[in-house]
C-alpha cells in the first residue's frame, strides 16, 4: 500500500493524544510543530510502498542528513487513500539533498489552508488512536547502522554525511 512518510515527534503526539483521548479533541501543539506549513503553504511528504523498507531508510537518513545535529528521527506513514479523500493538492518536487534513490518520491502538498494541516492532523490522530507504536522511532545506533551498511556498501560515500555521525559511523565499522 503506498503511504506518505513525514517526520513528526512522538513524543508530542502521544502526550496530546493520552491528554485528549476520551474528548476526541486534537491538542495544538504538535500540530504547530510537526507540520508547519512554510511561507508558500506547503509541507514535505515522501510517497513510499510501506512494504518498501529499503526505499524508507534512504528516506529516513535523508530526513536525518537535512538536520545539523545528530539524534532520534520518527516517522509516520499516512495511508495514501487516507490523504487522497481529502483532496489536498501536492506537487512531486526534487529536494534540496537526497541520499541514495529517493528524490523522485518527494512532494510538496501545496496550497495547503487550516482546514488541510486539520486534516491530517485527524488521519494522525486516527492512526495513532488505533496503534500507539504506529510513529517509529529510529535511534542514532539505528541511523548510524544505516549509514554504515550504505557507506560499506559504497551507495554512499560518508562525507557527505552530516559531520555529528561519521565518527560514530566509522567506529561502528570498526568494531564489526
Amino acid at each position: 500500500m503506498k503511504v506518505y512518510l513525514r517526520s513528526v515527534s512522538k513524543s508530542k503526539w502521544m502526550d496530546r493524544l493520552n491528554k485528549y483521548k476520551n474528548d476526541k479533541v486534537i491538542g495544538a501543539h504538535p500540530v504547530v510543530k510537526d507540520l508547519p506549513a512554510d511561507t508558500n503553504d506547503t509541507l514535505s511528504f515522501w510517497e513510499v510502498d510501506e512494504s518498501d523498507n529499503k526505499s524508507i531508510e534512504d528516506i529516513v537518513l535523508t530526513l536525518v542528513n537535512l538536520r545539523d545535529k545528530k539524534g532520534a528521527l520518527d516517522i509516520i506513514l499516512l495511508p495514501q487513500d487516507k490523504v487522497l479523500e481529502k483532496e489536498i493538492e501536492m506537487k512531486k518536487v526534487m529536494p534540496k539533498n537526497h541520499m541514495c534513490d529517493c528524490g523522485d518520491k518527494h512532494y510538496d502538498f501545496i496550497n495547503l489552508s487550516i482546514d488541510n494541516i486539520h486534516d491530517l492532523s485527524k488521519i494522525i490522530f486516527e492512526i495513532l488512536s488505533k496503534d500507539e507504536n504506529a510513529i517509529k522511532r529510529y535511534s542514532v545506533p539505528d541511523i548510524t547502522m544505516l549509514f554504515a551498511k550504505r557507506v560499506e556498501n559504497k551507495e554512499i560515500v560518508i562525507e557527505d554525511i552530516i559531520e555529528d555521525f561519521r565518527n560514530n559511523i566509522v567506529n561502528f565499522i570498526k568494531l564489526k
